[in-house]
C-alpha cells in the first residue's frame, strides 16, 4: 500500500493506493491504466475546536514512470465529497496510455514497474446560513465561502508478473510484432522444431526483460539451421534457393556472431551464465525478429517438384 500526505488548514489528510489492484482496460483501441485511490479525509477545526465541514470539488493527478523526464499521463476527476466527520472516499483514476508511451515504459523497464503519482486536491470550506423556505420554515443551507488546493505525491511499484500478465494485455500492448511461423518443416523437422522451441524461450525472456538471455536463445535457435545448410543444398535444384542459402543465410549468421561476440559464452547452449546487461530491449527485439525471419524461411523451404 502506497501512501501520500497533505494538509488542509493544518489538518492532516491522506491518500492511499493499493498497487495490487491497479488494472487496465480498453485494449489498443482506447487503453487506460486504472488506479484505485482512497482519500482519508478529516474535517477542519474552528478556533473554538468545533468541526468545520469542507467539500472536495475536484481531483487532478499525473503519473511519471521511471525513465520518463516528463508527465507520462494525467487525468482530472470532478467530485462532490462533503466531509463533516472523518471519512474515506473510494474512487478510481483513469490514465490514458497509448502504445507509444507503453513502448517507452517497456524500453526502460527492468523488472518491476516504478512510477510516481502526484495529486492536486481542490476543496471548498463550507459555511452555513439560515434562510426561510417556501413554507416560511427555517432551513440551513451550506455554501462554499473559501476555496483552495493542496498537493501530495507517492511512489508506487507494480510487480513484474502483474504488469506482464494483467496490465499489458488490458492495454492491448504487444511486446513485439510477431512473424507467422510454419508449423513444421518437411526437410529438417527435428532441427526446425528445436529452433522453434528456442525462439519460444527467447520470447519468454524478452517479456521478462532479460535481453541477454533473449539473444542467447536466438543464437541457439540458429545453430540447428546452420548445421542443416549442407544437408539442404544437395536437395535443392533451384538456383535462387541455393544462392539464398549460400549468401543471405551465411552473411546473416556472420552478422549475428559479430553482434554477440562480446557475450559468446552467454550465448552458449548451457544458458547457465547469468545475464550481464550487454543488450538493451531494442537490440534484443531486432535480433529476435531477424532470427525468427530466418527460422521461418528455413521452415518454408520445400523439395522441388519432380
Amino acid at each position: 500500500m502506497s501512501k501520500g500526505y497533505f494538509t488542509i488548514y493544518s489538518i492532516g489528510q491522506e491518500f492511499s493506493i493499493d498497487s495490487e489492484n491497479i488494472n487496465a482496460f480498453g485494449e489498443s483501441a482506447s487503453p487506460f491504466l486504472l488506479v484505485p485511490i482512497n482519500l482519508h479525509l478529516n474535517p477542519l477545526r474552528s478556533n473554538n475546536d468545533k468541526n468545520v465541514p469542507f467539500v472536495v470539488t475536484h481531483l487532478e493527478a499525473y503519473i511519471t514512470f521511471e525513465g520518463f523526464k516528463f508527465k507520462t499521463a494525467q487525468t482530472s476527476k470532478p467530485l462532490n465529497v462533503e466531509v463533516t466527520k472523518s471519512h474515506i472516499w473510494n474512487g478510481q483514476l483513469e490514465f490514458q496510455l497509448d502504445e507509444n508511451r507503453v513502448a517507452v515504459i517497456e524500453k526502460h523497464r527492468n523488472g518491476d514497474i516504478k512510477f510516481s503519482i502526484w495529486i492536486t486536491v481542490h476543496y471548498g470550506v463550507l459555511s452555513t446560513v439560515s434562510v426561510k423556505n417556501m413554507l416560511n420554515m427555517p432551513e440551513e443551507i451550506r455554501y462554499i465561502n473559501e476555496r483552495g488546493d493542496t498537493h501530495a505525491n507517492a511512489s508506487i511499484i507494480i510487480q513484474q508478473s502483474q504488469w506482464l500478465k494483467k496490465i499489458l494485455p488490458g492495454l492491448g500492448f504487444q511486446s513485439f510484432k510477431l512473424i507467422e511461423m510454419p508449423i513444421s518443416s518437411d526437410l529438417i523437422p527435428e532441427e526446425f522444431a528445436q529452433s522453434s522451441k528456442e525462439l519460444e524461450e527467447a520470447a519468454k525472456f524478452f517479456k521478462l526483460g532479460d535481453y541477454d538471455k533473449t539473444v542467447a536463445h536466438c543464437r541457439s535457435a540458429l545453430d540447428p539451421l546452420y548445421r542443416s545448410i549442407e544437408v539442404l543444398k544437395p536437395l535443392l535444384k533451384g538456383k535462387s534457393e541455393k544462392d539464398w542459402l549460400d549468401d543471405v543465410t551465411l552473411h546473416s549468421f556472420k552478422w549475428f556472431d559479430t553482434i554477440v561476440k562480446q557475450t559468446w559464452r552467454l550465448s552458449s547452449k548451457s544458458h547457465h551464465i547469468p545475464s550481464m546487461d550487454h543488450f538493451d530491449r531494442h537490440d534484443a527485439e531486432i535480433i529476435y525478429l531477424i532470427s525468427t525471419a530466418l527460422v521461418a524461411y528455413f521452415g518454408k523451404i520445400k523439395l522441388p517438384e519432380k
